[in-house]
């Protein structure tokens, strides 16, 4: 909902899905979100399991976020979160979106592990998205066994990183698979500017694909 706070605290989601398709009036309603999606909201999920959520486009956009789509929020999760058996088209499991009149809006991800996810366009696991600065920050993260048509475990779009927190990602990637981008994938313009970041990312990661 618009401008909610809503706070999980150790709950699972199982099964759940979004289809889309179009309502009694005739309007398009996106595929977003197979257990939650959130708009201008502030977003908390504390050791919660996220498991085999689907989401499936009833119509010719893609659909977005097989756990969590979030546009436009403040969203953080933490404490051993997992995301497990997740599919969408873009992101398997999450789908973080900010817009061109959006406020400056912060996404922190720590202590979470994504295993199996899969898009089948972008994302196997995450697909990030903005045209406005995001405050960005992830740190101990594991992605495995995570498949994409581009970005394996993760996918940039577009992305403009007010600030971006480097220090000790200790990031794990295995197994994650694409056509392009095992286990990132970035397509932006930006992305001379993110260069260091992006290959600090990696390197530290240590990853195996």
């Amino acid at each position: 909902d618009e401008r909610g706070a809503c706070l999980f605290s150790d709950c699972i989601f199982a099964n759940n899905s979004a289809l889309g398709g179009i309502d009694s009036q005739q309007r398009r309603i996106p595929a977003n979100g197979g257990a939650i999606a959130g708009i201008k909201s502030t977003l908390l999920f504390i050791r919660s399991s996220f498991l085999d959520n689907t989401c499936i486009s009833a119509t010719h956009s893609p659909s977005r976020g097989g756990a969590i789509f979030a546009q436009d929020c403040s969203f953080k999760t933490e404490n051993n979160a997992m995301f497990l058996g997740n599919s969408a088209d873009e992101g398997g499991a999450l789908y973080v979106f900010t817009s061109r009149i959006s406020e400056e809006w912060t996404t922190t991800i720590h202590d979470s592990i994504f295993i199996n996810n899969t898009a089948q366009q972008h994302g196997g696991a995450i697909f990030f998205s903005g045209d406005v600065y995001m405050i960005y920050q992830t740190t101990n993260l594991q992605f495995i066994s995570n498949r994409a048509h581009l970005g394996g475990a993760i996918f940039y779009s577009d992305l403009v990183w007010d600030e971006i927190n480097t220090l000790e990602l200790n990031y794990s990637f295995e197994n994650n698979h694409a056509l392009a981008g095992g286990v990132i994938y970035v397509d932006s313009s930006h992305v001379e500017a993110n260069r260091h970041t992006i290959e600090k990312l990696v390197t530290d990661a240590g990853s195996t694909n």
